[in-house]
């Protein structure tokens, strides 16, 4: 008896291994829109947060499903948006220079 006569018809070979598919992402945005992105950053550079827990705090406040990696994705990208938003601030709300306080005499106190 051979090999190759025995298994001819009761395995055909090695099959090739496909892993499972990927399951689907959820469709939508993590950041919805502006006013949450501004949060963020926000929060992020006047918190004194992480990266991690405002990302943590985002999704706890239910207002940001992100990632760390996602936020600090989204900080890097956003900076001439910012630039933009400071650029149109309005002159009248800008403080005013060339105006100083009063002078205090030395001695004076």
């Amino acid at each position: 008896m051979t090999t190759g006569t025995a298994l001819s018809g009761a395995w055909a070979g090695p099959r090739p291994w496909h892993p499972a598919p990927a399951p689907p992402r959820p469709s939508g945005r993590k950041v919805p829109d502006a006013v949450t992105l501004l949060r963020l950053v926000l929060a992020y550079c006047l918190g004194q947060r992480s990266l991690r827990s405002t990302a943590a705090w985002a999704a706890a406040a239910g207002f940001a499903d992100i990632s760390n990696v996602g936020l600090l994705y989204r900080l890097r990208r956003c900076g001439d948006w910012l630039a933009l938003l400071v650029g149109h601030v309005p002159a009248n709300h800008a403080p005013k220079l060339g105006h100083s306080l009063p002078r205090r005499r030395p001695g004076a106190g």
